[in-house]
């Protein structure tokens, strides 16, 4: 640990005067200032375990003196992954505190978002209940702030299983009752994010970039705009790539800390390698005041974002108003299944993007989802020519190929989100179509991508059945065995039917696989595998003339 007095330009160490145990607690310690009714302050560090990972769960030390000597506190007892990634004080003066954790407290999917009260300022806290989970996401890392009008709580949520964007929720009661989660807008998807409100009102928050199609994805990024431009799912103002992160796994950074001082310096902290040579990561921060960031971005035409230090000048959050509202459209047109009509929203706004790719990244998502296989690509194929860094993570792309029958470029895309996605074994199940279709079934069994775990169910056993281990029948029984809540076990059922499909349709037997995909379809309900499996289904398996039902709305 260490401490500043300065603002951050210089630090002192404290580990001497740390509490001998705190050398074993686990995992992304993090630190609050609470204040007891009595009105004594102090500073709590929390941790996720005690000893080992599996160890009693959130320990923490403790100090009455602002920091100058310390004592270790008792474990909570919370199983966790990470102990609380926010801490926000309600209207009464107790403290509402936010984590997330897999089943038995183990970081594996599904995940979800939990929350504990503390009345005493941090001593004790209540059961803790979960207020986030979403089938077929892992919800994690919650970031909890107030509204400007001080009415309202936000929730920002890292997505984990990074298909898509990042998630928020909301409550206008002090958390006793939240919204369901939805979508963040594109430019706040991201890991761990930290965010403070300047005087002006607006907001920045900075976090490890994950957005889909970035070209500062897994780079350490900030994102400026209004709370009303979160509460629309807007685009906001600009984003700021702050830091370069020059290690191999790239997305191997972020973990903030945010801190706004009295003269209107920015200062953001956090862990990166934030230079090319055999030095591992170090713990960095830039300093910055969002007026030079709004002299720059108007410098270069706003929206725009700039590097604070190095001066670069990254992807804005280009977000022309025409096409974004017609994506809009188009994805409320998808929702309520009318897809002929949301295609042609969908193509309209990608014909008003230019040369942005997190649009016509969007607009190419839509057109997919909504039949339109072979429109659909030539927009991937775009993005991934403006943004080539990108093109490993673009796994959307590569369904779109196979649902227009291109199976051997998309084999080419699934072999390369292998290197960024190791352990999916829904990449391991469309590669394998796609070698089957392209080289023969035995070509597939020899290839097939291992996975050292995919904790999503029922991933490991569709696995084992590329691997033939299992048989389908085993899968299918898998699924239904599974004792999660209604819609994750319905979720499991849709994933089981779905690979079952796919894995017939590799052997060559049609019958079976449409039958399947059938079967998926009566089990899932929302989200991009539901449409893409109606899609592949359209496209691939059904008799022309017979699509029309499926696609046409």
């Amino acid at each position: 640990m260490a401490r500043s007095d300065d603002g951050g330009l210089t630090w002192t160490r404290l580990d001497d005067s740390l509490p001998e145990g705190f050398a074993t607690h686990q995992n992304c310690p993090s630190i609050y200032r609470m204040v007891d009714p009595a009105g004594k302050e102090r500073l709590w560090v929390f941790s996720a375990a005690l000893g080992t990972r599996s160890g009693p769960g959130m320990p923490s030390i403790m100090s009455e003196d602002a920091g100058r000597t310390w004592r270790e506190m008792p474990p909570l007892g919370f199983p966790c992954v990470m102990t609380f990634s926010s801490i926000v004080r309600l209207s009464d003066g107790r403290y509402l505190g936010l984590y997330h954790k897999g089943p038995d407290g183990e970081d594996k999917a599904p995940l979800e978002v939990l929350q504990t009260l503390t009345s005493d300022g941090g001593f004790t806290w209540t059961e803790p209940r979960v207020v986030a989970s979403v089938a077929g996401k892992n919800p994690c890392e919650p970031f909890v702030f107030r509204s400007p009008a001080g009415d309202e709580l936000c929730c920002l949520m890292r997505e984990n299983t990074h298909r898509g964007r990042s998630l928020m929720m909301f409550s206008r009661d002090e958390g006793a009752t939240w919204s369901e989660p939805v979508d963040t807008p594109w430019g706040l998807s991201g890991d761990r994010h930290i965010g403070v409100q300047t005087d002006d009102g607006r907001f920045i928050f900075a976090f490890r970039d994950m957005a889909p199609a970035s070209s500062t994805r897994g780079h350490f990024v900030a994102w400026v705009g209004s709370y009303d431009d979160i509460k629309r799912g807007e685009g906001g103002q600009y984003r700021v790539k702050l830091l370069h992160n020059y290690a191999d796994r790239v997305t191997d950074c972020g973990y903030p800390g945010l801190e706004l001082l009295r003269d209107g310096t920015i200062v953001a902290t956090t862990y990166v390698k934030y230079r090319p040579g055999p030095e591992k990561h170090s713990v960095v921060a830039t300093r910055f005041k969002l007026a030079e960031l709004d002299a720059a971005a108007d410098a270069a035409g706003a929206p725009a974002a700039v590097a604070p230090a190095a001066g670069d000048v990254v992807d804005p959050v280009v977000d022309p108003s025409a096409a974004s509202q017609l994506l809009r459209q188009a994805n409320d047109l998808l929702n309520r299944e009318q897809y002929a009509q949301g295609a042609e929203k969908a193509s309209a706004a990608a014909a008003l993007a230019g040369d942005s790719p997190q649009l016509l990244q969007q607009a190419a998502e839509v057109l997919y989802r909504c039949g339109a296989s072979a429109e659909s690509l030539p927009l991937f194929d775009r993005v991934v020519e403006l943004l080539p860094d990108s093109a490993a993570f673009n796994w959307q792309r590569g369904i779109a190929l196979c649902s227009s029958g291109k199976f051997a470029d998309g084999a080419k895309q699934f072999e390369t989100h292998h290197r960024v996605n190791p352990d999916d074994v829904e990449n391991s199940a469309w590669y394998f179509l796609c070698i089957a279709k392209t080289q023969g079934i035995e070509a597939a069994r020899k290839t097939v991508i291992p996975s050292r775990g995919d904790g999503r169910e029922p991933m490991m056993s569709v696995l084992a059945m590329l691997q033939q281990k299992l048989e389908p029948a085993q899968v299918l029984e898998a699924a239904r065995a599974n004792t999660s809540p209604g819609s994750q076990r319905q979720r499991a059922e849709f994933y089981a039917a779905l690979y079952v499909g796919l894995y017939y349709d590799a052997l060559g037997d049609s019958q079976q696989a449409a039958d399947y995909l059938k079967q998926s379809l009566a089990a899932g309900d929302r989200g991009y595998m539901v449409d893409a499996a109606r899609v592949y289904l359209a496209d691939r398996l059904t008799q022309p003339g017979s699509a029309k039902e499926l696609l046409v709305k």
